[in-house]
């Protein structure tokens, strides 16, 4: 992507559990165009991270979503995963919508397993006796992983890419969690 002359660019800091964070008091502004490449990192004040080459080392720097003036330099690519979207899925099926998104983009990771946990039980009274929930939780954590990475990249070499794994692995595991299966029906109409 390109970032335009001009651009307020926010230094990481190490923070809670060895995470990087944007340093908000540190910061400096572009002299030039430049290209930079993404990250798949989003903190709660709406900043994003890229990283880019920076006295001769690629270091992660952030922006703030509402000041990011950016375009691409080329056409969006199509691939085998291009159709694939959980959140076009799930509007489909009428199980989600733009409000409830917005809405969801505000809670932390746990804080959404934590209350789906708590709604579900209220059917049982609020208790999950006989399920094994801590031994299933890192399996549905990597069905979701999976989810994820097709849904957000164009073919399986970039999914495999942004889940760190190699290509032949992402495709066995992707085989494993059936997780083509999930977007059948939009594989379907993607080929009408």
């Amino acid at each position: 992507m390109l970032l335009n002359q001009g651009t307020k660019i926010y230094f990481s800091e190490l923070g809670n559990n060895n995470f990087l964070y944007p340093n908000k008091e540190n910061y400096f502004i572009l002299e030039e165009n430049i290209e930079v490449q993404f990250l798949g990192l989003l903190n709660s004040e709406k900043f994003k991270a890229f990283k880019m080459l920076h006295e001769n080392k690629i270091k992660v720097f952030w922006i703030l979503l509402w000041l990011m003036e950016w375009k691409r330099k080329f056409k969006k690519r199509k691939g085998i995963n291009s159709p694939f979207s959980i959140s076009s899925k799930l509007k489909k099926e009428r199980k989600s919508s733009d409000e409830f998104e917005f809405m969801l983009n505000k809670l932390s990771l746990e804080e959404i397993i934590a209350l789906k946990l708590e709604i579900t039980t209220r059917v049982l009274g609020g208790k999950y006796y006989g399920f094994q929930l801590w031994a299933a939780i890192p399996k549905v954590v990597k069905d979701a992983l999976m989810l994820y990475a097709i849904s957000a990249s164009n073919t399986d070499s970039d999914a495999a890419e942004l889940l760190n794994m190699p290509t032949t692995r992402f495709v066995m595991l992707k085989n494993a969690y059936k997780s083509r299966e999930y977007f059948k029906q939009m594989l379907e109409e993607f080929k009408k």
